[in-house]
């Protein structure tokens, strides 16, 4: 619930604010595909996510929660895609490969780096 107040609080700041610069981004990314950027990080970061934490079972279990982290960690890429993804044609809502392949990049390294930070202290902490 904090993510979609805290989107939805930039939203009606930059929006209430009346800055052109500002207003424009929210007007483009609203039109051309964009708004289902926007419909998907807020199903994925609140409606998901809320609806799935009602259900006990799925509480209890660790796979129901590493869904909803799953859920919740694809919002928040959507989130900073929709937020940091230049528009360089506003009439539409261009992907291109390096925008996969640079998310998919950073994903490896931090896997690798925590990974590697983690046998570190496997083996640093044998109680053999």
């Amino acid at each position: 619930m904090v993510w979609a107040y805290l989107t939805f609080m930039q939203f009606l700041i930059q929006w209430s604010g009346n800055l052109p610069v500002e207003v424009e981004h929210y007007l483009h990314r609203t039109q051309g595909g964009w708004q289902w950027v926007a419909l998907g990080f807020f199903l994925l970061q609140f409606c998901g996510p809320f609806i799935l934490i009602l259900f006990r079972k799925v509480k209890e279990k660790h796979g129901g929660l590493e869904i909803i982290a799953g859920l919740m960690l694809a919002g928040v890429t959507l989130n900073i895609f929709w937020v940091v993804k230049p528009m360089f044609s506003p009439d539409t809502l261009r992907v291109a490969w390096l925008d996969l392949g640079v998310s998919l990049v950073m994903a490896a390294v931090w896997v690798a780096v925590y990974g590697r930070n983690l046998l570190k202290q496997a083996k640093g902490n044998t109680y053999a």
